[in-house]
């Protein structure tokens, strides 16, 4: 009785940092989980997500003629995946369109992505800027980031991984907050096994 009471001191106990690491994040099954959760939230806000739009272009704009300086392909593709992982509409290739437009004389510049723009299109094109702030801008009908504009399946299968991850994370987490009560405050007794049940069997290692 004794050396069990050296082994569990009274509550609370402290619990290493380090075990504590390991029950609330697991091992490496778990921290995969942790690792899909980061690149698909960061795949999201960085790619599907249009964070610019969605903060500074919601309200009333003013409006300005403006003309395309140049523009430069990018890697980057509007394709829509089908429910079976098929790129079933390739979409149109997105164009990175530096730009620039005057207010009240002062001259601004900005970059926008969208498609191609035609040729005749590239001389005069019509530039959204924020009323108090004209260096927040954009081509109309563009945004000022990449995002996966018109890939609503890619959106939904990467909301879907988010999720997924997110409530194995949180799972574990909760687990290991129980476990980690249970070691600094848990009161030890005695008990004996009174049967035993074979649950698996792992080939090889009989």
């Amino acid at each position: 009785m004794s050396g069990s009471s050296d082994l569990f001191p009274p509550p609370p106990r402290k619990v290493p940092f380090a075990l504590r690491a390991k029950l609330l994040f697991g091992g490496a099954r778990r921290q995969a989980s942790w690792l899909m959760l980061g690149l698909s939230v960061s795949f999201f806000f960085v790619l599907a997500f249009d964070a610019s739009s969605f903060r500074y272009f919601r309200g009333d704009l003013n409006r300005a003629e403006g003309a395309v300086v140049s523009s430069k392909r990018t890697l980057f593709t509007t394709g829509v995946f089908s429910s079976g992982g098929a790129l079933h509409d390739p979409g149109y290739r997105i164009f990175r369109h530096c730009y620039e437009f005057a207010v009240d004389g002062n001259k601004h510049a900005g970059a926008s992505y969208g498609p191609e723009l035609r040729k005749n299109e590239v001389a005069s094109i019509t530039i959204e800027y924020l009323k108090n702030n004209p260096t927040v801008s954009r081509i109309q009908g563009m945004t000022p980031g990449i995002h996966l504009k018109g890939g609503g399946v890619s959106l939904i299968i990467v909301v879907a991984i988010i999720t997924i991850a997110l409530v194995s994370v949180v799972k574990q987490m909760l687990k290991g907050s129980k476990y980690i009560h249970l070691l600094k405050y848990g009161r030890w007794t005695m008990a004996s096994v009174v049967s035993r049940n074979l649950l698996s069997r792992n080939t090889g290692r009989e």
